[in-house]
Order: structure tokens, then C-alpha cells, then sequence
């Protein structure tokens, strides 16, 4: 969890961010929670750390901003779950996020740069003081329901082929 996610780096740019009265939390364990909860601790910032959830999709409406500060991350699926919820993105440059993120609205910052993820943590802030508000994308096409329809016209498609060369 502590390799992969990047929430060494991310606790590094928000406790460097020191936006008023913000509060970072980090939901999930992993074998390496102990190293973030000594980091956190050491920071001056309001760190809070969540035990694993089922369904954290729930939470996503409630943040201000949502970040993926991951190292890797093939699919980025908490991605379109927190652009579902209204909820500004911002990642790491990498594979899954990137895919999205050139679809649908969000910022992209190079893994591991502890500076461009502050900077982003300030400008969404800032942004949000201004009154600026996100309007959340048309996510419909990555629907459960449409992907599963697509998905077995697909396979209807394949078995007609199939059953028309025998």
C-alpha cells in the first residue's frame, strides 16, 4: 500500500500545502500503515486515517478534492467512482489515471513530485475560494448497465459469427 499509492508523497505535498483548516484522510491499511501513521504524526497538518471500507465510493461527495497519488495504478477505477460523485480529481501521470483523465476532467501530476502535488492541492483550493464549482462529466458510457449491455452484444456478435462459419 505505502510503495504502490504514494501516500508518503501525498502526506509530504498537504502537509506542505497548509490550506486552512484542511484535513486530510486516508482511507484503507496495508502493511505499511504503520511507517505513514509516524509520517503523518510528524506532520503539522490534520491527518486522519480510515480503517478499510466496503464501499468508499460513499465518501467520495464528501471531499473537497480527491487524490490518486499512486505509483502504478493499471485501471484507476476510484478515478471515475469520485468523478461520479462530483468530486475534482487529482493524480499521478501514470497509465490508469492518465486514460481517464484525457476523457473527463482532472489534473495529472508526475509521480512522486512532492512540489506539483502541493501546487495542485493549492490551486484546487484556491479555485474552490473563488467560487469556482466542478461541474461533474456525463459518466454514463462506464456504467455498470452499459458496459454490460456492450458487453453482451459483444458476445451475441461473436457467437453469430461463430454459428454462421459452421
Amino acid at each position: 500500500l505505502y510503495i504502490s499509492k504514494g501516500w508518503d508523497t501525498l502526506i509530504d505535498a498537504f502537509d506542505q500545502a497548509a490550506i486552512p483548516n484542511a484535513v486530510l484522510v486516508i482511507i484503507g491499511e496495508g502493511r505499511d500503515s504503520r511507517k505513514l501513521f509516524k509520517k503523518a504524526q510528524q506532520a503539522k497538518s490534520d491527518i486522519r486515517f480510515e480503517p478499510y471500507k466496503h464501499d468508499v465510493k460513499d465518501y467520495y461527495s464528501i471531499f473537497d478534492v480527491f487524490v490518486c497519488p499512486s505509483r502504478e495504478e493499471p485501471m484507476g477505477r476510484v478515478i471515475l467512482e469520485s468523478l461520479d460523485a462530483g468530486t475534482p480529481i487529482i493524480a499521478s501521470n501514470i497509465e490508469g489515471p492518465k486514460d481517464i483523465l484525457t476523457e473527463f476532467p482532472g489534473t495529472l501530476v508526475p509521480v512522486d513530485n512532492i512540489e506539483a502535488l502541493k501546487n495542485a492541492l493549492v490551486d484546487t483550493y484556491q479555485q474552490q475560494q473563488s467560487g469556482s464549482i466542478f461541474t461533474p462529466p456525463d459518466l454514463s458510457a462506464h456504467h455498470v448497465d452499459t458496459i454490460c449491455k456492450e458487453m453482451l452484444t459483444l458476445y451475441q456478435e461473436v457467437i453469430s459469427v461463430k454459428k454462421s462459419s459452421v
